[in-house]
């Protein structure tokens, strides 16, 4: 462990038990893990100061996000030309 990131983790949460969690308990979930190591949820303006808010998480192990997952292929239809070509060749 480098203690120089130690201290700037803890100085950014602000709390030394987090920090200990992070680096001792969680750092073997992602040893193996090339990125992808928070997931962020924009939550909206916060009434008073309209500030905007987010919910932060660590991504488990294992876990894929929704947009990582490929997307099913949808079959298009023909374009409506071809069609009105084709029907007004035949008549």
């Amino acid at each position: 462990m480098k203690l120089h990131y130690y201290r700037l983790a803890i100085a950014k949460l602000r709390n030394e038990d987090a920090a200990q969690l992070l680096f001792k308990e969680r750092v073997q979930q992602f040893l193996g893990r090339t990125g992808g190591y928070t997931r962020i949820y924009k939550l909206g303006a916060r009434k008073g100061d309209a500030a905007e808010t987010a919910l932060i998480e660590l991504v488990a192990k294992d876990d894929k996000s929704p947009a990582m997952t490929p997307k099913a292929k949808v079959a298009r239809k023909p374009k409506a030309k071809k069609e009105a070509a084709a029907a007004s060749a035949q008549a």
